[in-house]
């Protein structure tokens, strides 16, 4: 019998600490994409806003949507960035549809107006050549490989 009690104290402590380090997976999740997210958002340059309030996260697939310009300009940069954190929250609550692999959701970060290659070669002064490849390059050197 206490064979049987130490077995099942040890299921019970192995199966809280798996639990606390799921949740610890989707915090670093939750401020690696939230950086990301922001990063792209805020440099990008703004003549009406369509580009910059078409940057949109996806749970499990990448947005192929386009928001209309009647309401991609209404945005500013907050709210942009604060309707995408929202949707990173969302996605990162238990009982999202996960990975079986990481237990995780995949959340993407898609934009999908024509002209954005345009825009991140420099086409405007607005922001630097290949901005969008720095927002990478910025996770990386702030969060290691991920």
């Amino acid at each position: 019998m206490p064979v049987q009690d130490n077995l099942r104290q040890f299921l019970n402590e192995l199966r809280d600490d798996s639990g606390a380090a799921h949740q610890q997976s989707r915090k670093f999740m939750r401020r690696v994409v939230g950086t990301l997210f922001t990063k792209l958002v805020s440099p990008t340059p703004v003549k009406t806003g369509h580009a910059r309030g078409n940057w949109i996260v996806g749970v499990r697939n990448p947005s192929e949507d386009e928001i209309p310009s009647s309401q991609s300009t209404e945005l500013s940069e907050s709210q942009v960035i604060n309707n995408g954190l929202s949707r990173i929250d969302r996605a990162l609550k238990p009982g999202v549809r996960q990975s079986p692999k990481t237990r995780l959701p995949t959340i993407f970060i898609s934009n999908n107006v024509s002209y954005l290659d345009l825009l991140d070669q420099g086409s405007s002064t607005q922001a630097p050549d290949g901005w969008i490849e720095n927002a990478f390059s910025e996770i990386e050197a702030e969060f290691g490989e991920v």
